[in-house]
């Protein structure tokens, strides 16, 4: 790749530069070696990188350094009672493995023994303190219960009489006033009690509640995971926009971004004089870092002539949930003790039945809990017409082992007379008694509407998740309503991701997962409020839905609004998998149905949020949304996020499908089509005649809806299909490829492969299978073998030479990482000028077929078209056949420079430069599109018929 000016290396942010100029990551390593980098001057542009720098150095001259913590060290202790019957266990586990992965902290968690606590903590704080220096820092975590009703912080293991405990302000003196900075985090009921001032020394505290205030118990909104939230967007921004962190970004994300938590975290310093912030900008060394240690499991149980010291004051625990009233008393969530269900933490809403939904969502069913149990119990009250109710499948989500359904009621009022049961008991023959269910209609969050049990091994094959737009519903927005909706009679609710779209797909052999997320998708409509907190929760929980089968292939719909939440996920995803040195994705398909892509002449962003706003929620002229140009701030953030969504889907090959409305709302056409296609391929259009709201709907007409789903179920199930490799079972297939590879005999095959910087991540990933697929082919014709030669990477003598084998090939690449330049020019002119060398002297030598994988344009002053124009000429003058050498450029990557300037080559040079001959071929490889691409890799330089094809496929 040509080296980038300094101007578009400052100012863009998006993933085509993140791509270009890889790999400008910070040099994570040893302490020393990252110490030995800073202290030596950048590269200059345009100055060559030293040829024997370390792999993992910079591949780009580095225009603006990273951001470096102040501190050498940063050495986190996670406390927990080992007798713990709150299950704070996973919280601390995903807060431990975000500190040690994505910062690079040293993290340990501990386990405070039943007995003598106070003194066993002491002695650990002792040994942590040991050695660190005013450079150093370490964070005190602490989760469980504590007390109050004193001006001494008492922590206790459970809500026992003779609970072991410990007085904190005894152990905390041990830190404070020390040579290196502390920060104390406590999330626990009264936590601010903690926060004692001390004279010197720099030390914060950060509580989960005041000194009278309870915490929230574990789940999604509690303190630690709205911490951990917080830190992992922390850490996004650090290792993408260069950003550092400290506390006071802490506690002010936690009091902003936060806004579920029951409880105001308390931030205080603890010194009388004034305190520097604490720094938690990742380091960028791990070498200090230990191997994930794992929590003590097992509780340390106390002798049995021990009894452990009472606490001296009236013990309040964590607050959790009340138990239902009247009933046994529900355990703790995330226990793992094998003695009761698990069951999640109900997040109280405000039920919501104006959307005319005859779905209901029936969450906290026990374990065991199988349909015929939902059927009885419903049956149980008396409520009219409920025989033969449609059920959805029983999901269990992980990590929390809760259960839920869905039922689709006959009609809307049932619907809404069966709310009326939140709260009920749910006894089951064959689950287990005293748990409390909740029935609502707003499904927030991932909820299962339709799972495929018709597969060969009874699970599916495929995840479909749809997202509704800005005022939308999970269920209604995708459903129609036939007969009388609005009345007590019976109708019919018709949602086609869960009837229709999965019986056009089993048909085929795709058995599918159909999810819905609820969200507030009108987020976007706030020229205040932050959408980064609705992707993390997405995320998260598409990854727990995800972790039986990780990879299994994921499809997406996106109605409006819902697609920009669709589009964040993918880019975060992917860019955090990159990060992580992982290059792949399960992301098959985003489907958009009105979703804003791009700005239209006077429709921007601005324009369309707008005019969505004021119709889809009518309101007073009064109340209507301000000017447009009070928007115009997301007209670049939602410009960025589409071209780096653009750019991503292209590089990973993940299909699309876009629609845009063509019947006006209220007179307005809401997202025009020409701001809701993403690409002007005709292929990747759906033409749909409906307005904004019937487009996620799909009316039931023979046209709009039959022509829809069968569009949309065909494109699933295009990609489904594994791709066409070239050993084929088909014999008279298998006859035709092996006339047409024939021709490889005659022909020297020799690979040259780009391994510049730039080539490194996703790219390199992809070029090795392209490579390790395409030579396996050639070297079953070249009985001399097939060559292999890198652009920067020297190798021992004769060591890429005849290759027989593609694992000799696989074997080769794998030992070369990307660094350097792209000197395609220099490598061209050695090849030819050999060839024609050996040819002089014999005319009866095999054709050259020089195939070459590279991601884009060479370095500046790599004068390509005028070595191929010398050599052209020359086989001209020997009197060489046309097609005796050819030349095949195989783009690696989605970069749309490189693909111009490729095609230029292919198209224009015998054209332009009157040459008798066409030696060259490009070929743009597109994952998923193999059936076609091995032969054109193959012989597109030597076999006319394939490079004229191809041309004419550009031109159509």
């Amino acid at each position: 790749m040509k080296q980038h000016s300094l101007s578009s290396i400052k100012s863009s942010n998006n993933y085509s530069s993140f791509v270009d100029a890889q790999y400008s990551a910070p040099p994570v390593g040893r302490k020393e070696d990252v110490d030995a980098h800073y202290s030596t001057p950048p590269v200059g542009l345009g100055e060559d990188i030293d040829a024997q720098a370390k792999p993992n150095q910079f591949r780009e001259p580095q225009v603006r350094e990273w951001p470096r913590s102040k501190y050498s060290d940063v050495s986190v202790l996670l406390l927990r009672w080992a007798d713990d019957n709150l299950g704070v266990i996973q919280e601390v586990t995903k807060l431990r493995d975000l500190l040690q992965s994505r910062f690079h902290f040293s993290a340990e968690i501990w386990d405070i023994p039943s007995d003598d606590p106070e003194d066993e903590l002491t002695r650990k704080i002792l040994l942590l303190r040991k050695g660190k220096q005013s450079d150093s820092l370490i964070i005190l975590y602490y989760a469980g219960h504590g007390g109050g009703d004193t001006e001494e912080c008492i922590w206790s293991a459970n809500d026992t009489e003779d609970s072991p405990w410990l007085n904190w302000h005894n152990v905390q003196g041990h830190l404070l006033g020390h040579a290196c900075d502390t920060f104390f985090i406590l999330d626990c009921c009264y936590a601010s009690l903690a926060a004692i001032n001390h004279s010197t020394g720099n030390n914060w505290f950060l509580g989960a509640s005041a000194k009278e205030a309870e915490a929230t118990g574990v789940s999604w909104k509690s303190f630690t995971s709205a911490m951990t939230r917080s830190l992992e967007r922390a850490a996004n921004k650090y290792w993408t926009d260069r950003r550092k962190y400290n506390t006071h970004s802490l506690s002010y994300d936690l009091n902003i971004w936060e806004r579920d938590l029951e409880v105001t975290p308390n931030f205080v310093p603890l010194n009388e004089d004034f305190c520097g912030h604490i720094d938690l900008t990742p380091l960028l060394y791990a070498g200090a870092r230990p191997m994930l240690a794992s929590a003590r499991t097992e509780p340390i149980v106390s002798q049995p002539h021990e009894l452990p010291r009472k606490p001296s004051f009236p013990h309040r625990p964590r607050k959790d949930y009340a138990p239902p009233s009247g009933g046994s008393p529900v355990p703790f969530p995330h226990r793992n003790d094998g003695q009761e269900d698990s069951r999640t933490d109900i997040v109280p809403i405000e039920i919501s039945v104006t959307a005319d939904c005859q779905t209901v969502r029936i969450s906290g069913l026990p374990r065991r809990t199988v349909a015929e149990d939902v059927t009885d119990w419903l049956r149980g009250f008396p409520l009219v017409g409920l025989t033969n109710v449609p059920l959805g499948p029983i999901v269990q989500h992980p990590p929390t082992g809760t259960n839920t359904m869905t039922i689709t009621l006959p009609s809307i009022a049932l619907a809404k007379q069966v709310l009326k049961l939140d709260g009920e008991e749910f006894t089951a023959g064959r689950g287990r008694q005293g748990h409390q269910v909740t029935i609502d209609m707003n499904f927030i969050g991932l909820t299962t509407i339709y799972s495929s049990v018709k597969g060969p091994h009874q699970e599916p094959n495929v995840d479909i998740v749809f997202v509704h737009g800005a005022y939308g519903h999970p269920i209604n927005s995708f459903a129609s309503h036939y007969g009388s909706p609005r009345s007590g009679s019976t109708s019919a609710e018709v949602c086609w991701p869960r009837e229709e779209l999965p019986r056009q797909l089993e048909t085929s052999g795709v058995y599918p997962r159909v999810m819905v997320y609820g969200w507030q998708a009108d987020v976007w409509l706030s020229r205040y409020e932050d959408a980064s907190s609705f992707v993390d929760d997405f995320r998260t929980q598409l990854q727990n839905a995800r972790l039986a089968a990780p990879k299994r292939p994921l499809v997406f719909f996106g109605h409006g609004l819902g697609g920009i939440l669709i589009k964040e996920y993918v880019n975060n995803t992917i860019l955090s998998d990159m990060q992580a040195g992982y290059f792949e994705t399960s992301v098959k398909l985003c489907c958009f149905l009105a979703t804003p892509h791009r700005a239209y002449r006077d429709q921007d962003f601005a324009s369309v949020l707008t005019t969505m706003d004021n119709l889809l929620s009518p309101k007073p002229a009064a109340l209507q949304q301000p000017p447009v140009q009070d928007w115009k701030g997301r007209n670049n953030a939602l410009g960025t996020l589409s071209l780096d969504f653009d750019a991503l889907r292209q590089e990973y090959g993940i299909s699309l499908l876009s629609a845009g409305e063509s019947v006006r709302t209220q007179g307005h056409i809401i997202v025009p089509e020409e701001c809701a296609i993403l690409s002007g391929t005709t292929e990747d259009r759906i033409s749909l005649d409906c307005n904004y709201n019937d487009l996620a709907k799909l009316p039931k007409t023979s046209l709009t809806r039959g022509n829809g789903i069968r569009h949309m179920s065909d494109r699933i199930i295009e990609q489904m299909k594994p791709s066409h490799h070239h050993t084929s079972h088909d014999a008279q297939l298998a006859k035709k490829r092996e006339n047409v590879y024939a021709r490889l005999r005659r022909y020297d095959t020799v690979f040259l492969i780009d391994d510049s910087g730039s080539m490194y991540g996703r790219r390199w990933c992809t070029a090795s299978k392209v490579l390790a697929d395409t030579a396996a082919i050639a070297v079953n014709y070249d009985k001399d073998g097939i060559d292999v030669k890198f652009f920067n990477e020297p190798l021992d003598d004769d060591e890429g030479k005849n290759i027989t084998s593609s694992e000799t090939v696989t074997e080769l690449f794998s030992k070369v990482v990307p660094d350097g330049q792209t000197l395609t020019a220099d490598l061209l002119e050695t090849e030819l000028n050999e060839y024609m060398y050996l040819y002089n002297r014999n005319r009866n030598k095999k054709g050259l077929n020089l195939i070459i994988l590279t991601d884009g344009e060479p370095e500046k002053g790599q004068d390509v078209e005028g070595v191929i124009i010398k050599y052209a000429n020359q086989l001209r003058d020997a009197r060489a056949p046309l097609f005796h050498v050819g030349i095949q450029f195989v783009q690696i990557g989605a970069d749309s420079t490189a693909t111009k300037f490729l095609r230029r080559l292919d198209s224009k040079l015998k054209g332009t430069h009157n040459l008798d001959r066409d030696m060259v071929d490009t070929v743009h490889w597109v994952p998923g599109d193999e059936s076609r691409l091995f032969e054109k890799i193959l012989l597109g330089g030597i076999l006319k018929q394939l490079d004229d094809q191809d041309d004419l496929d550009h031109e159509s």
